[in-house]
């Protein structure tokens, strides 16, 4: 996956191909790197390219959250299986220097991979399944514990003083 440092300088960059997968949701995020980033302060614009061709462009302003430390400032999900290009725009960037340089990066999101999705929709299936056989035994065994101590007093086997 592409990774593109940063710098206080204005630059236009693009990252080599990186192959992205059909249906797979791809976050494009600004990764401090240890960095006090500004985010009043940003001026980048992305695009990501496929034969020179913008697939998707956003910039800076556009935060739709985090990951952990990284600005989430954009996604997209490929329609087919292709390779792609990052192509960068630095206008103006406002950090406190750590010892390494902000970097844009593409990376998947875990969250909306369609394989994760369906794992946890067969795991919340079979805990709702587990759940419902352990409340049938608890019910069954509170049944057989009432009965049993209603046996001996009808039968006149317990004696009370």
């Amino acid at each position: 996956m592409p990774h593109i440092l940063l710098s206080d300088a204005a630059h236009e960059t693009e990252s080599p191909d990186f192959t992205a997968e059909k249906g797979t949701y791809y976050d494009i995020e600004i990764a401090p790197g240890g960095n006090l980033v500004d985010l009043k302060q940003i001026d980048i614009s992305y695009a990501i390219l496929e034969g020179g061709r913008s697939v998707v462009s956003g910039n800076s302003k556009q935060i739709l959250g985090h990951d952990g430390d990284d600005i989430i400032i954009g996604y997209f999900r490929p329609e087919h299986d292709g390779r792609y290009k990052l192509s960068l725009n630095v206008r103006g960037l406002a950090v406190k220097p750590a010892a390494s340089f902000p970097e844009l990066i593409v990376i998947p999101d875990i969250g909306r991979r369609d394989d994760i999705g369906m794992g946890a929709g067969i795991l919340e299936f079979s805990a709702l399944g587990c759940a419902l056989v352990g409340l049938m035994a608890l019910a069954v065994a509170a049944g057989m514990f009432a009965k049993r101590q209603a046996v001996p007093a009808k039968w006149g086997e317990a004696k009370h003083s």
